[in-house]
């Protein structure tokens, strides 16, 4: 889904660039084409967040992360309709999707470290991986989790790093 969004705010930047300096009338047909895609794509996944949620979590903390996790989008909403038309009048139409393509990006290199796998596991597993994921981003160590393709590849990379 994230690299669906980035691609359609990619392409609705570039066909804005292109209506705005390039002058060219063809161009709004693509920056209707890209609004329309980057909707669909958003409203396709945006369940996602709320049922990733339910199954990272145990039963006993479940219901304060669906709690924090809404605050947070809320807020978050709240945020960005707020601050979105003074930056879009500060630095214009063409630039003002380059923050959310920024974090788009950033989304996704994050969650690609973070996020583990969840098909067919037990919640207990889910949450062991995460934290062994957390623990090693903070040790600078991405690759190393606790993945069963991983466990192998894990002894040799702590057998090189004491």
């Amino acid at each position: 889904m994230l690299i669906s969004c980035l691609i359609a705010l990619s392409l609705l930047t570039l066909f804005t660039g292109i209506q705005q300096y390039g002058q060219a009338t063809w161009a709004s047909y693509g920056t209707i084409g890209a609004l329309v895609l980057y909707m669909c794509v958003y409203g396709v996944g945006s369940p996602i967040p709320w049922m990733i949620t339910g199954e990272l979590f145990n039963q006993h903390f479940r219901s304060t992360a669906v709690t924090v996790s809404v605050f947070v989008a809320f807020f978050m909403t709240m945020i960005i309709s707020s601050a979105y038309l003074p930056f879009q009048q500060m630095v214009g139409v063409t630039f003002s999707y380059m923050p959310f393509i920024v974090g788009s990006c950033i989304s996704i290199v994050v969650l690609y470290f973070i996020l583990p796998e969840t098909k067919n596991r037990d919640v207990n597993d889910i949450v062991n991986e995460a934290r062994a994921r957390n623990h090693s981003l903070s040790l600078g160590m991405p690759w190393n989790t606790l993945s069963k393709e991983g466990r192998t590849e894990n002894k040799h990379i702590e057998a090189l790093n004491p």
